[in-house]
């Protein structure tokens, strides 16, 4: 069963453009160099008025011991490099989801 790690980001737009250069450099190649996915999908949610700029993360796990693993020894180190860098700027929320069906 294929298990997708979804993490929604809202970034504060003074640290907009920063944030997604260090994502896209620095924070996806990492996550893809830990082997715990397949692949993912990173994308810029619809903005809506009053709200921070917001993103999506999707990566997919082979499987639930992948997942499991991937929260035991890596996901504390990933969450701490970007409060370090972006505290007060950004807000997330994570979410595990069981693909049923792919087309």
């Amino acid at each position: 069963m294929i298990i997708i790690y979804s993490e929604t980001t809202a970034v504060a737009e003074s640290v907009e453009q920063n944030w997604l250069q260090y994502m896209k450099a620095v924070h996806l190649p990492a996550l893809m160099e830990t082997g715990m996915f397949l692949d993912y999908r990173f994308l810029k949610i619809p903005a809506s008025t009053g709200v921070d700029v917001s993103y999506n993360l999707q990566l997919r796990c082979e499987s639930n011991e992948k997942f499991n693993e991937f929260k035991a020894f890596h996901e504390n180190k990933f969450q701490k490099k970007i409060a370090e860098r972006y505290q007060g700027n950004y807000g997330a929320f994570n979410t595990m989801l069981e693909e049923l069906q792919n087309g």
